[in-house]
This record gives C-alpha cells, structure tokens and sequence, in this order.
C-alpha cells in the first residue's frame, strides 16, 4: 500500500484548491475581468439588438445570414482582445508570478491581441458557416429526420472546433507561435481530454448557448448582463486551470520542468499524486 503524498504547507495541493483560493482572495478581480471582458462585448451585443430590430436582417436567407453574422465575426473578434488580457493575467496569477489586472491585462492585449482576434474572427466565420449549412439542410427534399440528423451532425463539427480554439487561447497565452502551429497541438491536446474538458467549454459558451437555443433573443440579453459581473472571468480562469491540468500530464513534466504544478505545493514525499 502506498504511503500518501506530503505536500509543502501553504499552498493548493491540487487546480480545484487554487480555484477556491481564487475566489476567496481575488473575487473582486474576477469580477472586474468579467466587466473588462463585457465592455468588450458592447459593440457585438449592440450589432445583435440592432439586427433582430431590422426587418431585412431578420430574413432567413443567405444575403441576411451573410451581412449578419459576417459583422459579428468582426466583432467577436474585438470580444476576443479582452479575452487576451484576462487569459494572460489568470496565468500569471496561477503560476504565482505577481500579477497586476491592470497592467497584465493591458501586457495580454498588446502581446496576445492579434491573434486572439484571429482566434475569434475564425470562431465568428464557423458560426456564419455553421448558419448557412443550417440553411442548406433545410432547403434539402429529404425526410425531416434526416435533416434532423445532417443538423446534429453540423452542430457538433461547430462546437468540436470551437472547442479546439477555446483550448488554443490557452496555448497562445502559454506558448509562442502562430495561428496553424498552435492549432495542430490543440487538436491533439483537446481531443486526448475532451471529455474532461467538456463542462468547462460548454461554460465558457454559454452566452452563445443561450442566443442559439433559447428563442428569446432580450431574455438571452438580460442573462448576459447579468453574467458580465461574474461569468466572463470565472470561465476564463477555469479554463486557463485546465489547461495547464493537461500540459502537466502532457507536457510540462518532460518538456518543461519548471512549470511542472507551477503555484501548487510541492511534493516532499511519494505515494498517490492527486487528480
């Protein structure tokens, strides 16, 4: 029978530990990421009160689902700026590097923002996709079932790869390289720990959730408001732990020894590891 693990005193033995302490110590800038982020969001939630307001834009057809969700994707990407800032300053608050929103949020924008608006305006042109494939289907003379099934399938190719990038902002903030290169290890890192981290993207979706499935477009308005104190930042955190759950079972340990359970206690005896 193994002996347990001994840890240093003081510190998170495990990311679920260090996400207590986060919002125990640092819920006030939890919640100014989350307005930072919703500041952020103004323009794209101003462009979909404008469009469920105009008549043509309302229209289920290619033209109307083009001019709509092509702006959007535009400005999911200006969205996709805040999240640099948020990512970069959780990392560094995690890793225990002294982390300053202010300053840090400002360093993610300036060193991440390009490509997390490349990351986002990608995301934003899979939704314009997923939307015109949406409308395909159901032009289709097949039976409904099997436009139901061919819908399905659609949805889940979308939310597979927005997957995929949710897990690449992550990499992006963590390591250096462009869009095509950190997009291949994130196909590999993701889908070795989908299932894992599955709740925790669905989460960070969702706002996207509610404005796709809930056909009450100012109720959906309402929730986001009311998520924009609290949602924005406790998602990103979650995420950015996450992930750097997977780089130490995949990574870090072997490749990067130095960020091997980086702002966690250190081991000082053998025995079970926690999860």
């Amino acid at each position: 029978m193994k002996k347990p693990v001994l840890y240093e005193p003081g510190k998170p033995i495990n990311r679920f530990q260090m996400l207590g302490n986060i919002l125990r110590r640092h819920l006030s800038e939890v919640m100014l990421v989350s307005l930072y982020c919703f500041l952020f969001s103004l323009p794209l939630l101003g462009w979909v009160i404008f469009s469920i307001n105009v008549d043509f834009l309302r229209q289920d057809n290619a033209y109307a689902i083009l001019i709509v969700d092509g702006v959007g994707a535009l400005l999911l990407g200006v969205l996709g700026l805040s999240f640099a800032g948020g990512m970069l300053f959780f990392k560094k608050l995690i890793f225990g590097e002294g982390a300053s929103l202010k300053e840090d949020f400002a360093q993610g924008i300036r060193r991440n923002g390009g490509l997390f608006f490349l990351i986002f305006l990608v995301v934003g042109a899979l939704y314009l996709l997923l939307h015109l494939g949406l409308g395909i289907t159901a032009g289709m003379e097949i039976d409904g079932a099997w436009k139901s099934v061919l819908a399905g399938v659609e949805y889940a190719v979308f939310f597979l790869l927005c997957f995929v990038h949710l897990f690449m902002l992550s990499e992006a903030t963590m390591f250096e390289g462009g869009y095509f290169s950190l997009l291949a290890s994130s196909f590999r890192l993701c889908f070795a720990s989908l299932l894992k981290g599955l709740p925790i993207y669905l989460m960070v979706m969702l706002p996207l959730l509610l404005f796709e499935f809930l056909p009450f477009p100012y109720f959906n308005l309402a929730g986001v408001l009311v998520g924009a104190f609290f949602h924005f930042g406790f998602s990103l955190a979650c995420l950015t732990l996450f992930c750097n759950h997977v780089y130490d079972r995949s990574v870090f340990k072997t490749q990067y020894p130095e960020l091997y359970r980086k702002g966690l206690a250190k081991e000082v005896g053998e025995g079970e590891k926690p999860l």
